[in-house]
């Protein structure tokens, strides 16, 4: 009969042992899933960060978009403009010249008296030199 209460007491101290390992045991899995779920907390707050900047840069990119087609518009207008005011400079030449040869031909009287020139100018090209 003294090996009946040694082998109870020895169950007891088995069973303690294997209920203090056992409490260690969840203590470590509960400051493991703690420490997992700030890692989470953490990628959750980074992700939703990223989230913001990515909206950000979506809209600057939307507006950089609509700069560019506003520059590109405005080029054209400027080009168009150029051209437009080369044509009427060109233009203006043209009608400059043509002003001058047909003043040059009521002066020397090659027009044949056909342009309307008014007689004063006429009559500078019938003087003779002194």
């Amino acid at each position: 009969e003294a090996d009946g209460p040694v082998s109870l007491e020895r169950a007891v101290a088995t069973a303690n042992r294997i209920q203090d390992e056992s409490k260690s045991s969840v203590a470590r899995s509960l400051g493991m899933v703690l420490q997992a779920e700030q890692v989470g907390i953490a990628t959750l707050q980074k992700m939703y960060e990223q989230d913001e900047q990515l909206g950000r840069i979506s809209e600057d990119v939307e507006d950089i978009k609509a700069n560019i087609a506003r520059s590109k518009k405005l080029v054209g207008q400027l080009a168009r403009g150029a051209a437009r005011d080369r044509c009427i400079q060109m233009l203006c030449v043209l009608i400059a010249v043509a002003i001058m040869v047909m003043i040059t031909l009521a002066v020397t009287n090659k027009d044949g008296g056909e342009l309307n020139v008014p007689d004063p100018v006429r009559q500078v090209g019938r003087q003779e030199p002194s």
